[in-house]
């Protein structure tokens, strides 16, 4: 296995770190002649087979500087807004779509609204491929989020984790939460994520409600944060509100830590909690169901089950994606197994 990547990121030196070949081939412009030949080069001298790539502007260098090779290629789509894209990229996915040898979707209801789209639509080369978490990084210990922001030690704290941009409502959950914030002096809100420089609004639209409703004391905006498994393992509830979801690893995490879950019923979510067995699930956009849910996790009397850990170990752990990921490129190559790589 080695790694082609294109651009330099917030991930660059961890994937500089890996035990893998690493390459990082910066484009200058989409159509890069002199990438597409320093990739070519690689594929030729890496005796590459397959390429899996998560990205369609990749994915069409990749095709172009394999022509001739016999690669075999897969597109791992992660998104649903195609609607919003210009033509020529709807046209772009058109194409690699129809000539890729397998194309990824990361739930059954992710792959449900690809196929309702008119550029997906009859197409045969999909296979549904869950979003695999690495379990390793979640420890037993105990949160220090409380001490961090100087709060009492017999506090709840409700969080959600996620940037602040169209997807994620963080709004709605300060609208909803209001009320509970206002009643009882104990409860606080917490929110993990980016601010989003483009479109600052969501970030300033939920500042700004929490000044005007005089809870800015009892909610808290922590920025980016690293320490996802310190956040969780501090929180009594965890709260969501996405607009458009493909997945939900934020959610998942937060299950696999057997936090109590409340997330909004869209159907990725109700895929990944078995139908709201392993969360409680309210009205999308509903701010009474909300309340009425928060008010029974708070009153801990939920209706589900917590011990949702094994469920996401079984359904989402890293080491079932990659297992998964191995049968797909065996089948790809013709081979009964899949030989171990560097």
């Amino acid at each position: 296995m080695i790694v082609v990547a294109f651009d330099g990121g917030d991930l660059e030196n961890e994937f500089q770190g890996l035990s893998i070949p690493f390459f990082l081939l910066k484009e200058k412009c989409f159509f890069d002649l002199s990438v597409m030949k320093k990739l070519r080069r690689l594929i030729q001298k890496e005796s590459v087979r397959i390429i899996h790539s998560h990205s369609e502007t990749g994915l069409f260098t990749a095709v172009i500087a394999s022509l001739g090779l016999g690669v075999k290629k897969i597109l791992h789509l992660h998104g649903l807004n195609f609607r919003s894209f210009t033509w020529p990229r709807k046209l772009l996915y058109f194409f690699l779509t129809h000539i890729t040898d397998k194309n990824i979707a990361v739930s059954n209801s992710h792959l449900h609204s690809l196929g309702k789209l008119p550029y997906f639509k009859g197409l045969s080369n999909f296979k549904v491929l869950y979003n695999g978490i690495d379990l390793k990084k979640f420890t037993l210990n105990r949160g220090t989020l409380r001490q961090e922001l100087k709060l009492p030690p017999h506090s709840v704290l409700l969080g959600m984790i996620g940037n602040f941009n169209w997807v994620r409502n963080q709004l709605f959950v300060c609208q909803a939460a209001l009320a509970s914030l206002q009643e009882d002096p104990n409860l606080f809100l917490i929110f993990a994520g980016s601010k989003n420089n483009i479109h600052p609004k969501y970030f300033q639209d939920c500042i700004n409600f929490c000044i005007d409703q005089n809870i800015k004391d009892r909610v808290h905006f922590l920025g980016r944060r690293e320490d996802i498994d310190n956040i969780l393992s501090s929180l009594d509830i965890f709260v969501y509100a996405s607009e458009m979801d493909t997945f939900g690893i934020a959610v998942v995490e937060a299950m696999y830590k057997n936090v109590p879950v409340l997330v909004n019923d869209i159907t990725p979510f109700v895929e990944i909690t078995d139908n709201g067995r392993y969360a409680q699930l309210y009205k999308s956009l509903d701010a009474e169901d909300f309340q009425r849910k928060l008010g029974a996790l708070l009153a801990k009397t939920p209706s589900s089950n917590l011990n949702s850990s094994d469920w996401v170990k079984r359904m989402f752990s890293i080491e079932s994606h990659i297992n998964q990921l191995r049968i797909l490129y065996a089948t790809l190559v013709g081979c009964s197994t899949l030989p171990t790589t560097k």
